[in-house]
C-alpha cells in the first residue's frame, strides 16, 4: 500500500484478458544480488563459445507453489544461450499484446530489491540478470497451447500483420528483450477451446494459414529489422514448431523458415494419455514392435521429423531439437511389449487410461525430478527401449506407466544433434529438471552442446549491395531495387538510407519509399546486415527527383519521430456528461509517459474518429471528442493511442442515449479536439464515422450470422442488431463473430435503422448486470439497455419473469437468503442468449452484518499520517488539516520484517527535540477533544510479518493492545501486505471456514484485540485490490495456480464482519481488476471506483464459483480509497471532480457510503496544500 520512500511514477502492464497476478513465498532457492552491489559480468555459454543454441523456456507461472516456486534467479545462465519467456498473447481484435499475469511478469519485487526497483517482475529480473550474463539472449514467447487464439486473425491481412508486428516489437523494446519467439499451436488447424480448461482460449485456424503464416513471420522480421536499424543491433525471430505430420502438411516450412533464426522443434507429446494405445512421448527412432498404425509408427519420432524438415529445404543449422523435462502417462495399463523376453508384458505399446494424476496435470504430467524419485521407489521398474532410445517406468501392481526422458536418452539425443549438424537443443521447461539438486539434464545438454571446437563469433560484414537502381516513381513515392549481398552466415536484411539516415529496412532486394513531396530530389543508398549485426559499407548513392503535380497524402501525414521511446502510456476514457443526453463528449487522458501521435476512438468495435496528436513525451496528453444528436441506444467506446512503436488501448466504457431520436443513423458525428496540457491539440482527420445509414439499407433482411457457414467476400449478415460486410472469404467459427474479428467483418449500418422496412435482427446480450440488496426482503436488479430490444426477460432462481423493464425489483424474499439472476433481451425477431449469472444475498437482519460504531461521523475523511521524516515532510499531529476525521497512524511494524513470532514495535522516527513523544500523546488527546479519531495502522508495505503459531498470536495481541492503551488509540487499521497473509494453495476452498494458518491466526488475534476494547472500537481494513476483489476471479484457496495470497482478505473480513467498522480497499497501485460483470476495470477511473465498490456492497462469487459467494457489506462500511496526490502512488490518481462524481453514483444507488480515504495526509499537504482534504470534505458536507 504505502512505503516510507518517495514513490515514483510507474507504468502498469498491458491489460489482460485473464489477470493471474503472482508472487508466492520468499525466494529461498535464488541467487539474488542486491541492487546496491556491483554487478560482475559472468561468462556464459553464449559468450562466443559455441555456434549451437541451448534454449530453455521459463514459464510465467513457474513461480507458484504448484511448480515449486521456480524464479528467474534460479535459471542456470552459464549453461544456456537463450531464455524464452512464456507466454504473452495477441488480442484477436486489437492485435495488441496480452499479458496474462501482470504481477508475475511486471510487478513482483524480488528479495534484495527495493519497492521502487527498475527490475520489477520476472521480465525486470531477467533484464537485471543480463547485466551479469550479457551474452544470453532473452526472447518473449507468444502464444502457447492455451493462448494461440489471436494468431489466425493477426495473420489474416497485411494491415493486421503489420499492426501485430509493431505491437510485438514495441513490447520487446519496452522490456529490453532480444527478440520474439512465436508459438502458434498450430497454423492451418482449427482447435476449439477445451471446455474443461478455464485458461484455454482455443486456436482458430484454416487453410489460409498456409500463405498467411509465412507472411506473418515476414512482417515481424521486417519490423524487427526496422527496430534494429534504429538501435544498431540485430533482434532474433524464432518459432516453436509442431512436428506431427498433419501439422507439417498444412504449412510451408521452406517458405516460413526464411524469416526465422531458428525452428524450436516440439519433438515431444507424440504420444500420451490423450490416446488409449501407449507409446513414447519423445522417441528418437521408430520401434518395430509399436502397435500403433503403420503411418503413426513411421512418422511419430524425432528422426522422421528432422529428415522431413531437411527434405523440405529447411537448413540443418536452423533446426533446434526439443527435449521434454516432464512425463506423460497412463493408468489401468493392460498388455504391452515383452521387452526383455521374460514372458511378461512390460506395458509399453499396450493400452491404458488417460486419467493418471501427475504433479503438473492429468495424463501423468509430472516434472522429471518427480519421475526420478519414483525410479527409487518399490514397485517401479525402469526399461530402456533399444530402438527408440528412450526409457519408461512401469508399476505392475498399480498398473501405471510413465514415458519420459532421462540422462541416457538426453545424451543420446545430443549426440544425434551433433551427428546431424543441427542448430542445437531446446527444453520445456527449466523447472522440470532436478534444479534443487544442481540440475541433471541441463548439465548434460550444456556439456554436449558446448564441447569440442566451435566457430568463433561472426565479425565479418556482408558484401556491399551493388547496382542500386530506380524501378518506378510517382509524385509521392520512389521504388528501388539492387543486387543481393552475400555473407557466410546469411543476410538478415537491408537498410535503405535517405540522406545518410536509415529510412526503412527490408528483407528483400527491393523497396518502395512513400510519403515524399512532389518535384523534390532525394539521395538514397543501401547497406546489408547479417544475423550477428555486422553491417556492410553503403552502396553508391542514387539521386531521384519525384514527379511533379501531386500534393502528397494529407490524410495520412508522416509520423514525426518525437521524444517517445516506446508504445504510448495507457489512455483513460471517460464521459463528461451523465447517460441520457444525445449530445455529449468523451475525454481521453494519458496521465504520464510515452505520448501517442494518433488517437482513434472505437465505437462498438469500429474506428469512427481519428485524430493527429503532438508527441511531447513524457508529459500528459488529453483530447475531447464531441458527439451531437446521437440516436437512442447504448454505445461501447474505447480509445486507442498509437505512435511509431505501437499502440495501447483504454478500458471500454458505455454511454447510453435515451433523449435522442428513435432511429439509428449508424455512427458518430465528427469531433473537435479541445486537447489540453502539454500533449497539444490535434486535428480531426476522421470523417465522423458512419454518418447516415452507410451500407445498412438492407437492414434486418440480411441473414443472421451463423457458425459453420461459408461467407464469400462481400457477403452481408446481421449480427448484434447491425449489418456487417465480409472482408475476406472464410468459414465462420464460434469466436469469430463479426464484432470480435474486424479482420473479417466491416460494420455497415444498424439492422434496425429508421430506413429499414424489414424484420429487425435478434438483439444482443444485455451487459452490466448488477444486483443491489435493499434490506432484508428485496433485491434491485439492473442492466444496460440493448439496441433494438423491445423487452427483457429476467430469470430469478430458475423462474423466468417475462417482459420486464430495467431496473426490476425482486421482492418478498427471506432475510439472509441467496438469489441468482440472469437477463436476456428480445424483440419480434427473437430472444438473445442469457447473460452471465450473478448472485446476491439479502441482509440477515441479525445484527451481525458489521459493527455500527456510534461515535464516528456519518461521513468521514480518512487519511494516513507518516511517523517518519523525509519527503514529504513530517507534520506535527496537531497541525494536520481539520478536514480529516480519521487519522491513521502509519505504522505499527514487526520488530523484524518477515518474522512470524508476533513481536511488534511502534516507533515515530520523525520525533525531535521540537516534537517529543509526550507532545505526540498530548496531540492525540487534543484532536480527540475536537471529535477526531486516531487509529493505529498495522503493517504497511515494509512492515510485513505473519503469525505462525498460538504463541505468536498471544505476543501480537499483547503488543498491539499495549500500544492502544498507552497512546489511547480509537481503533486499529489492518494493512497487511507482501507475505503477511497467505492461503494454502488450492487446499482451502471455503472462505467461510478457512484452514490456512496465517489466515486463521490473524483472525483470532484481531478478534481478541477488538473484544478487549468494546463495541465502539474501530476496526478498518485497507487491502490492496489484489488481496480482496481479485478473489472474485482468482482465489488461491480454490486455485493452486495463482499467487497464494490472491483474495486472502476475503476470509478475514468475512469472519470479522461483526467487528468491522469499514473497509477502505486501496483503489491504486493495481492493475486492472475484473468486476462483477466480468469486465476489467482500471483504477483511477469513475467506472473503476464504482465497479470495485459495488463488488463489496453486492457481494461476489469467489474464484467465479457460484458455490462460494462473499456476501456484501453495508454501504456505511464502504470508504473509497485513492491517492491524495500525483506522487502518492504509482497509479490510481483521479481528480477531485471525478472522485466526487463516482461517490455520487454510488450514493445514489446505495445511500450512506461512509466516506473517502487517501494516502496520505502528508502527501496532500506537501503537493496539494491540503486541497484534496478540503475539497472532498466540502463535498461530503453537502450530503445528508
Amino acid at each position: 500500500m504505502k512505503t516510507k520512500n518517495t514513490l515514483i511514477r510507474w507504468l502498469t502492464g498491458f491489460l489482460c484478458a485473464a489477470s493471474l497476478w503472482s508472487c508466492t513465498n520468499p525466494f529461498e532457492m535464488g541467487q539474488q544480488q542486491s541492487k546496491d552491489q556491483p554487478v560482475a559480468v559472468a561468462r556464459s555459454a553464449a559468450a562466443g563459445q559455441t555456434n549451437r543454441r541451448v534454449v530453455g523456456y521459463f514459464v510465467e507461472w513457474g513461480i507458484y507453489g504448484a511448480h515449486d516456486n521456480y524464479y528467474v534467479t534460479s535459471i542456470p545462465f552459464d549453461k544456456i544461450t537463450h531464455v524464452n519467456y512464456a507466454f504473452v498473447g495477441i488480442n484477436p481484435t486489437t492485435f495488441g499484446v496480452e499479458v496474462y499475469d501482470p504481477w508475475a511478469s511486471l510487478e513482483i519485487v524480488y528479495p534484495g530489491e527495493s519497492w521502487d526497483t527498475p527490475y520489477k517482475g520476472n521480465l525486470g529480473m531477467l533484464r537485471k540478470m543480463k547485466l551479469q550474463y550479457p551474452n544470453v539472449k532473452v526472447l518473449i514467447s507468444v502464444g502457447g497451447w492455451t493462448k494461440s487464439h489471436g494468431f489466425h486473425a493477426a495473420a489474416m491481412t497485411e494491415s493486421s500483420r503489420k499492426t501485430t508486428a509493431k505491437n510485438l516489437a514495441a513490447f520487446m523494446k519496452q522490456y529490453g528483450l532480444d527478440g520474439i519467439d512465436i508459438d502458434w499451436e498450430y497454423p492451418g488447424i482449427n482447435r476449439p477451446a477445451d471446455p474443461n480448461d478455464q485458461y484455454d482460449k482455443g486456436a482458430p485456424g484454416g487453410p489460409e494459414d498456409l500463405v498467411n503464416f509465412p507472411l506473418f513471420l515476414k512482417a515481424i522480421r521486417e519490423e524487427l529489422n526496422a527496430q534494429g536499424a534504429v538501435d544498431g543491433r540485430y533482434y532474433e525471430l524464432t518459432a516453436a514448431i509442431g512436428v506431427g505430420y498433419d501439422k507439417i502438411a498444412v504449412t510451408d516450412p521452406a517458405e516460413y523458415s526464411k524469416y526465422l533464426d531458428a525452428l524450436n522443434l516440439m519433438t515431444y507429446d507424440m504420444h500420451g494419455g490423450f490416446e488409449t494405445v501407449i507409446g513414447h512421448q519423445a522417441p528418437l527412432y521408430s520401434n518395430p514392435y509399436d502397435t500403433h498404425e503403420t503411418l503413426v509408427n513411421e512418422r511419430y519420432n524425432i528422426d522422421w521429423a528432422v529428415k522431413k524438415f531437411l527434405s523440405l529445404g529447411v537448413p540443418a543449422n536452423k533446426l533446434v531439437l526439443g527435449i521434454p523435462f516432464y512425463s506423460r502417462g497412463w493408468n489401468n495399463v493392460s498388455g504391452g511389449w515383452d521387452v526383455n523376453g521374460d514372458g511378461k508384458s512390460d506395458g509399453m505399446f499396450g493400452t491404458g487410461g488417460g486419467t493418471l494424476s501427475g504433479k503438473w496435470g492429468i495424463g501423468g504430467q509430472s516434472p522429471y525430478f518427480t519421475i526420478k524419485q519414483l525410479e527409487q521407489q518399490a514397485g517401479w521398474e525402469k526399461f530402456q527401449d533399444p530402438y527408440s532410445k528412450v526409457p519408461w517406468l512401469f508399476n505392475r501392481s498399480t498398473r501405471e506407466l510413465y514415458t519420459y526422458d532421462d540422462a541416457i536418452s538426453v545424451a543420446e539425443k545430443m549426440d544425434y544433434i551433433i551427428q546431424n549438424n543441427l542448430g542445437g537443443a531446446m527444453y520445456w521447461e527449466f523447472d522440470g529438471d532436478d534444479w534443487k539438486n544442481g540440475y541433471d539434464l541441463v548439465n548434460i545438454i550444456a556439456n554436449k552442446m558446448f564441447s569440442g571446437s566451435t566457430l568463433p563469433q561472426d565479425q565479418t560484414p556482408p558484401t556491399v549491395p551493388a547496382n542500386l537502381r530506380l524501378t518506378s516513381k510517382t509524385s509521392t513515392s520512389v521504388s528501388l531495387s539492387w543486387d543481393p549481398s552475400t555473407d557466410a552466415n546469411g543476410i538478415a536484411g537491408y537498410e535503405v538510407l535517405l540522406a545518410e539516415s536509415v529510412k526503412t529496412t527490408t528483407s528483400t532486394t527491393s523497396v518502395t519509399i512513400t510519403g515524399l513531396s512532389s518535384g523534390t530530389s532525394y539521395t538514397f543508398s543501401v547497406r546489408a546486415f547479417d544475423r550477428a549485426g555486422n553491417r556492410s559499407a553503403s552502396s553508391g548513392t542514387l539521386t531521384v527527383t519525384t514527379d511533379t503535380g501531386g500534393t502528397g497524402n494529407p490524410d495520412n501525414p508522416p509520423v514525426e519521430n518525437g521524444p517517445a521511446t516506446g508504445i504510448p502510456g495507457t489512455p483513460f476514457l471517460e464521459q463528461t456528461k451523465w447517460n441520457g443526453e444525445a449530445t455529449f463528449s468523451l475525454r481521453m487522458n494519458m496521465w504520464w509517459g510515452n505520448n501517442g501521435t494518433k488517437l482513434e476512438l472505437l465505437e462498438n468495435g469500429v474506428v469512427v474518429i481519428t485524430k493527429v496528436l503532438i508527441d511531447n513525451s513524457p508529459n500528459p496528453q488529453s483530447a475531447v471528442i464531441e458527439f451531437t444528436n446521437k440516436p437512442n441506444g447504448t454505445y461501447r467506446y474505447k480509445a486507442r493511442l498509437s505512435n511509431r512503436f505501437g499502440s495501447s488501448e483504454s478500458a471500454e466504457i458505455s454511454y447510453t442515449v435515451t433523449q435522442g431520436s428513435g432511429g439509428s443513423t449508424g455512427g458518430s458525428s465528427g469531433g473537435n479536439d479541445t486537447g489540453s496540457g502539454t500533449g497539444g491539440s490535434g486535428n480531426d482527420s476522421g470523417t465522423g464515422g458512419n454518418t447516415g445509414d452507410s451500407g445498412g439499407t438492407s437492414g434486418g433482411t440480411a441473414p443472421a450470422w451463423t457458425p459453420g457457414t461459408y461467407y464469400a467476400t462481400g457477403a452481408v449478415v446481421s449480427w448484434n442488431n447491425y449489418i456487417w460486410t465480409c472482408r475476406q472469404a472464410h468459414t465462420a467459427l464460434v469466436g469469430w463473430e463479426p464484432g470480435n474479428v474486424p479482420a473479417l467483418w466491416l460494420q455497415g449500418g444498424s439492422a434496425g435503422n429508421s430506413g429499414d422496412t424489414g424484420t429487425p435482427a435478434v438483439p444482443g446480450i444485455p451487459g452490466g448486470l448488477s444486483a443491489t440488496v435493499l434490506g432484508t426482503s428485496s433485491i434491485l436488479v439492473q442492466w444496460n439497455t440493448v439496441n433494438g430490444a423491445t423487452g427483457y426477460d429476467v430469470e430469478a432462481d430458475g423462474t423466468v419473469f417475462t417482459s420486464v423493464t430495467a431496473p426490476w425489483t425482486h421482492s418478498g424474499l427471506a432475510a439472509g437468503s441467496s438469489h441468482k439472476y440472469r437477463v436476456r433481451a428480445k424483440n419480434s425477431a427473437g430472444v438473445s442468449s442469457w447473460s452471465n449469472e450473478i448472485q446476491a444475498i439479502t441482509n440477515s437482519g441479525s445484527g451481525n452484518s458489521g459493527n455500527t460504531n456510534t461515535l464516528i461521523p456519518k461521513r468521514i475523511m480518512s487519511g494516513y499520517w507518516h511517523t517518519w521524516s523525509g519527503s514529504p515532510s513530517f507534520i506535527k499531529l496537531r497541525d494536520v488539516n481539520a478536514s480529516w476525521d480519521v487519522i491513521n497512524i502509519a505504522f505499527a511494524e514487526p520488530v523484524r520484517a518477515g518474522s512470524g513470532d508476533g513481536q511488534m514495535k511502534f516507533v515515530i522516527s520523525g520525533l525531535s527535540a521540537d516534537y517529543t513523544i509526550n507532545d505526540f500523546k498530548n496531540d492525540i488527546k487534543l484532536l480527540q477533544s475536537r471529535g477526531k479519531k486516531i487509529v493505529l495502522s498495522i503493517g504497511g508495505y515494509e512492515g510485513y510479518f505473519s503469525l505462525d503459531n498460538a504463541s505468536a498470536v498471544s505476543t501480537f495481541v499483547n503488543n498491539i493492545c499495549g500500544f492502544v492503551s498507552e497512546y489511547g488509540f480509537d481503533g486499529i487499521d489492518i494493512d497487511l501486505e507482501q507475505t503477511s497473509v497467505a492461503l494454502l494453495s488450492g487446499a482451502d476452498p471455503d472462505f467461510r471456514n478457512p484452514l490456512s494458518p496465517k489466515v486463521t491466526n490473524m483472525i483470532s488475534a484481531i478478534r481478541q484485540i477488538c473484544d478487549r476494547f468494546g463495541s465502539n472500537f474501530i476496526l478498518s481494513w485497507a487491502p490492496e485490490t489484489f488481496y480482496l476483489q481479485m478473489g472474485h476471479q482468482f482465489y488461491a484457496g480454490l486455485n493452486g495456480y495463482v499467487d497464494n495470497r490472491a483474495g486472502c482478505y476475503i476470509p478475514m473480513i468475512h469472519a470479522l464482519r461483526d467487528k468491522t467498522t469499514y473497509v477502505q480497499a486501496q483503489l491504486y497501485n493495481s492493475g486492472s481488476i475484473m468486476g462483477n460483470d466480468d469486465r476489467p476495470y482500471s483504477m483511477g477511473t469513475v467506472e473503476g471506483i464504482v465497479a470495485m465498490c459495488e463488488m463489496l456492497i453486492n457481494g461476489f462469487t469467489v474464484n467465479g464459483n457460484s458455490n462460494y459467494f462473499f456476501p456484501g457489506l453495508r454501504a456505511d462500511q464502504i470508504v473509497i480509497a485513492v491517492p491524495a496526490s500525483a506522487s502518492a502512488a504509482g497509479s490510481g490518481q483521479i481528480s477531485n471532480e471525478n472522485l466526487q462524481r463516482a461517490f455520487g453514483i454510488l450514493e445514489a444507488r446505495y445511500p450512506g457510503i461512509r466516506g473517502i480515504m487517501a494516502w496520505s495526509i502528508n502527501w496532500d499537504n506537501f503537493q496539494n496544500n491540503n486541497n484534496f482534504a478540503i475539497s472532498n470534505r466540502n463535498y461530503l458536507n453537502t450530503l445528508q
